[in-house]
């Protein structure tokens, strides 16, 4: 029994340990190579903004949620299964600063121009109009204030092995399954002040342009909803320590997800769960009594950590060009004759992504009087920075659109040292117009990975305890609110209900 509990601990630790280097690992690294295989993107904490992807934190990964009570039927030494049903409920807010997120140069909006309305001078306009299929003449300014409400119902389970082996190995095991049914509604909120000299055709503004159905992946779209069963768990849990109030439990999961993934259409789609990565986890339970008097006033200590390592999956990127934020809201000319491509449909590819751990914490101090129970603690969400890897090889016969032709050709021209604010003048090599392709090592994959988050949480909990010699059960209100320490993550407030019954 010794050399279990002693696994259990040293995997949770090797786990934690990773998570720690992963999360916390602040370097900006620039690991590349040649191969269009071997395309690398890190994203540390500290990176720039100007990112196509976020990884928002699914609400039922909360263990502040999930434990309250609960725990009391797991350390319950009795062969009775237990079930419990949490409806949860989230929302965002302090949009305004994420508008840094998805734009570039720390600003919260963009101010696009033609080119008959600019000196010339890039420094006077973020976007230039005619990238986007607008007029020469056009004036405005585009920002987006991203918003995310989700909804879902946690419903867990669990089981003492001793209620199937009779034998002292199995007496402080337990099995444990759980699901959870989630709704997740995202909205950028695409907003532009009233534009100067609008097209007459479509696109007419910008709103218009970055939506434009011949953009097939990264669009700035509205109100998009996604639901469905997100994930099953399955847990193995031992309860190493259960004596006069002291609690020590250990557990491990396996993490598999059960819906499709975000397809990359658009800017800030949502998705369920994480994002379809399979995932293995660990967790550390931990209850000290503080004080227990003769009427058993008990005030604890608690502390609780779990950690999910999720392994690397396929999927669609959109990416930008290395130093030239939003490049891929240019268009692109191609050798073979092709004009005035949009740069988002060849600079979405598809990638292997790593979003390594996930870690959950949460301490604080429970005091329960009789039936009644309440909690207050502090939480700490993390997850660690994304790598990406090509999954396909980057086509080499587009460059940025140029003006006119080669000379004595139908090659249409480059203007490789174009920006998403100017148009270069066209490419020539050795004085000689000449097609400069864009190459797989121009993609930066940091703009299509998401970045490391670090959340902080304040909790409140509520509980009411039965028991009798049939039936036990509980019912639990609580809340919490998250702030974002880096602009790298949503702040969320959150409600939810609990109950729980002992079969």
């Amino acid at each position: 029994m010794k050399k279990l509990w002693l696994l259990f601990f040293i995997v949770t630790l090797v786990n934690f340990s990773i998570t720690a280097i992963d999360i916390f690992d602040y370097s900006d690294r620039s690991d590349r190579t040649t191969t269009c295989y071997e395309e690398f993107g890190f994203c540390p904490l500290t990176c720039l903004p100007n990112r196509s992807f976020m990884f928002t934190r699914p609400l039922y990964r909360d263990i502040g949620v999930q434990k309250p009570l609960w725990q009391e039927f797991v350390f319950n030494p009795s062969d009775t299964a237990a079930v419990q049903v949490i409806p949860i409920y989230q929302k965002s807010f302090g949009t305004r600063s994420l508008a840094k997120y998805f734009l570039f140069n720390e600003q919260y909006n963009l101010l696009i121009k033609g080119d008959d309305v600019i000196d010339k001078n890039p420094n006077t306009r973020d976007v230039r109009a005619e990238w986007l299929g607008l007029p020469s003449n056009y004036i405005g300014s585009f920002s987006v204030h991203p918003q995310q409400k989700q909804f879902g119902i946690w419903i867990e389970g669990k089981v003492p092995l001793s209620a199937f082996f009779d034998h002292e190995f199995f007496e402080l095991l337990w099995v444990g399954m759980a699901t959870p049914y989630q709704i997740v509604e995202n909205n950028i909120r695409p907003s532009q002040t009233p534009p100067i000299n609008p097209g007459s055709s479509f696109p007419r503004d910008a709103l218009e342009a970055l939506s434009n159905p011949a953009l097939l992946f990264g669009k700035f779209g509205g109100e998009m909803k996604v639901s469905g069963f997100a994930e099953v768990d399955f847990k193995l849990g031992y309860n190493l320590l259960n004596r006069d109030y002291f609690e020590i439990g250990l557990y491990s999961m396996l993490v598999i997800p059960l819906h499709k993934g975000a397809k990359q259409h658009f800017i800030f789609e949502p998705f369920l769960g994480n994002n379809r990565h399979f995932g293995y986890g660990n967790g550390v339970t931990f209850k000290l009594p503080l004080v227990c008097d003769a009427e058993c006033q008990l005030f604890s200590f608690f502390a609780y950590f779990e950690n999910i390592y999720f392994f690397r999956h396929t999927e669609r990127r959109c990416f930008d060009l290395i130093s030239n934020p939003w490049s891929r809201y240019m268009l692109l000319n191609s050798k073979e004759g092709g004009r005035n491509i949009p740069a988002i449909n060849i600079f979405t590819r598809k990638v292997r992504a790593r979003c390594y751990n996930m870690l959950d914490l949460l301490t604080g101090f429970d005091w329960e009087v009789g039936n009644l129970q309440v909690e207050m603690a502090y939480g700490l969400w993390a997850r660690g920075r994304e790598q990406l890897k090509l999954d396909d090889c980057f086509p080499l016969n587009f460059g940025f659109a140029g003006v006119g032709f080669l000379p004595g050709t139908t090659i249409p021209a480059s203007a490789s040292l174009s920006t998403i604010s100017e148009q270069a003048a066209n490419d020539t090599i050795a004085n000689i117009e000449a097609f400069i392709p864009i190459t797989v090592q121009d993609l930066d994959l940091n703009s299509g990975a998401a970045r490391g988050a670090l959340c902080h949480r304040a909790h409140l909990t509520a509980s009411y305890f039965y028991h009798d010699d049939v039936i036990e059960g509980f019912m639990t209100l609580g809340g919490y609110i998250e702030i974002s320490q880096y602009n790298t993550a949503l702040s969320n407030w959150g409600i939810w209900g609990k109950v729980g019954l002992s079969i």
